[in-house]
């Protein structure tokens, strides 16, 4: 397309390329992918945008890929696979098991007077 913005032609690239990786039709994917674009370009065309790494949520999601594949005989293929020591793959494991073990009911909730 004549004259459209560079990255715009590539978000709408990228998108088709997804779609079609799911199953879409290739025109199917086009017309998603540009649509996708023009919206973004309206609604926040001008504007200075950072899009941010996001370099915590993928080490977040790699902690819970971990955890979820942790079998305790398994911890140096996943030391392994992951580029992390053994440490670091219990301190992992470690932390994500304190996030999702409930909370204690003999604990007082430390802020929940300040939260009403």
């Amino acid at each position: 397309m004549e004259n459209y913005p560079e990255v715009l032609q590539d978000l709408a690239d990228q998108i088709a390329e997804l779609m079609m990786e799911r199953g879409e039709g290739a025109e199917a994917a086009a017309e998603i992918g540009f649509k996708t674009a023009e919206f973004l370009r309206e609604h926040w065309g001008g504007q200075k945008i950072y899009i941010p790494k996001g370099v915590t949520f993928a080490a977040s999601q790699r902690d819970i890929e971990i955890y979820g594949r942790f079998r305790g005989a398994n911890a140096l293929d996943l030391c392994r696979e992951y580029d992390i020591t053994n440490t670091r793959l219990y301190q992992i494991i470690h932390a994500v098991r304190r996030l999702r073990r409930p909370p204690d009911p003999e604990q007082p909730e430390l802020f929940k007077e300040a939260m009403k």
